[in-house]
């Protein structure tokens, strides 16, 4: 509020500035300590509040501003009563919290970003094949290899040389993995010849052979070929 009134008769002021004006009078400093007040409205240390200055007529109930640019720097008479208040007062306590807002609408969703470079190649897998083969009743290929686990597969060819029926049996590492009855030869004709499909998993904890074998009686073993890999484990299931 603007205590600034204009200059006049008492009978010209509002009764609301009178009584302002008498609560300041009330409060504002005694005529000596006026006479000390500073000379300008500026602060003279750093964060020091800033006053503001004026002074109250008791004829006429008014007030008027000094030690401001362009104003007087003091009192124009000795009966007219200096005083001052602070700019800005102290701070209030803080209020209470107040309640949340509610939430705002989501925005929309972000661009797709771009790619990201393409990784390192992995590291090339540790494998080699072996190979082996024979011909007509040569008896039991093998491959010599250190110790691991290796897939096998493995062809073989047998016929059945007698006149009965009999049973052709391939086995790898001893443990027979395919057999089959073959019919046996007559006048006009050889027994049957079929061809055997070997395949299966070892493991070898030590250097040693892997060996695929192919017999029964009266079977002649006509060819086999076998194929070692090395394999990095063997996993069941």
């Amino acid at each position: 509020m603007n205590l600034l009134t204009a200059s006049g008769r008492g009978h010209n002021v509002c009764r609301a500035a009178i009584v302002l004006t008498t609560a300041v009078l009330l409060a504002a400093p005694s005529a000596a300590s006026v006479q000390s007040a500073p000379a300008a409205n500026k602060p003279t240390v750093q964060n020091e509040p800033v006053l503001i200055y004026a002074c109250y007529v008791p004829s006429s109930g008014t007030v008027y501003r000094i030690k401001e640019t362009d104003l007087k720097q003091a009192c124009v008479s000795a009966q007219h009563v200096e005083f001052s208040w602070n700019q800005q007062g102290p701070q209030g306590p803080q209020g209470v919290q107040g309640i949340q807002g509610i939430q705002g609408v989501a925005g929309p969703t972000g661009a797709t970003g771009a790619d990201g470079a393409p990784g390192a190649p992995g590291a090339a897998g540790v494998s080699e094949v072996r190979q082996a083969s024979n011909g007509l009743n040569a008896g039991p290929l093998s491959v010599s290899v250190p110790a691991g686990s290796y897939l096998v597969m493995a062809s073989a060819g047998a016929q059945n040389t007698d006149t009965d029926r009999q049973i052709a049996v391939c086995s790898l590492q001893g443990s027979v993995v395919t057999s089959q009855f073959l019919a046996g030869a007559s006048p006009d004709s050889e027994g049957d010849r079929e061809n055997f499909a070997i395949m299966g998993t070892v493991v070898l904890a030590a250097p040693g052979t892997i060996t695929i074998e192919c017999g029964g009686f009266a079977i002649e073993a006509v060819y086999k070929r076998m194929f070692v890999i090395k394999v990095t484990s063997i996993i069941n299931g």
